[in-house]
C-alpha cells in the first residue's frame, strides 16, 4: 500500500471464496501497529460488492479499551472508525490478521482499501489476501 490517506485498489485475477483473510505484514513507521478505515471487495467489472451479509470469523488483535478499534470497523461505511490492532495494554507484534464470513461464495476481483484518515499511525505498508472457499485452518 502506499501511505496515504487515499482509496486505494489492487485487482487480482477472478478468485471464488466465502472467506477472506487480510494479513498485515508490516506499517510504514516500522512499529507493531495496524490500522485501517475501509475495505471494499470488487467483483468481475470493478464494481463494489454489497458487505451486508459480512461477519468478522476472527482478529489476532484489536483494540476495545482505550477505543473503538473492533475490527468489523472496516466494513461499517464509516470512514472515521477504524479497526485497530492494541496498543493500550498489550502491542503485539506483526503480523496482524482479519478474517471475515462473505456470507456466501463470492467471486472477486479485487480490493480497494481506505487506509486510517486521521493520522498516519498503524497504516499498513506490506500485506497478504487470502480468499478461500471454507474456513481457515485454525480457525
Amino acid at each position: 500500500m502506499q501511505n496515504s490517506a487515499s482509496w486505494q485498489i489492487f485487482n487480482f485475477p477472478l478468485k471464488t471464496g466465502r472467506y477472506i483473510a487480510l494479513e498485515a505484514l508490516n506499517n510504514f513507521a516500522e512499529d507493531t501497529f495496524t490500522s485501517l478505515a475501509e475495505l471494499e471487495l470488487l467483483d468481475e467489472n470493478g464494481r463494489q460488492i454489497p458487505r451486508n451479509l459480512w461477519k468478522v470469523v476472527y482478529a489476532d488483535s484489536e483494540e476495545l479499551k482505550s477505543q473503538d478499534g473492533k475490527s468489523e470497523n472496516v466494513f461499517d461505511l464509516q470512514y472515521t472508525s477504524i479497526w485497530h490492532s492494541q496498543w493500550k495494554e498489550h502491542s503485539p507484534k506483526h503480523p496482524h490478521q482479519v478474517v471475515i464470513d462473505l456470507g456466501a461464495q463470492t467471486r472477486v476481483s479485487g480490493i480497494k482499501v481506505l487506509p486510517r484518515q486521521d493520522m498516519e499511525t498503524g497504516r499498513i505498508k506490506d500485506f497478504r489476501l487470502y480468499l478461500a472457499g471454507k474456513l481457515f485452518n485454525g480457525l
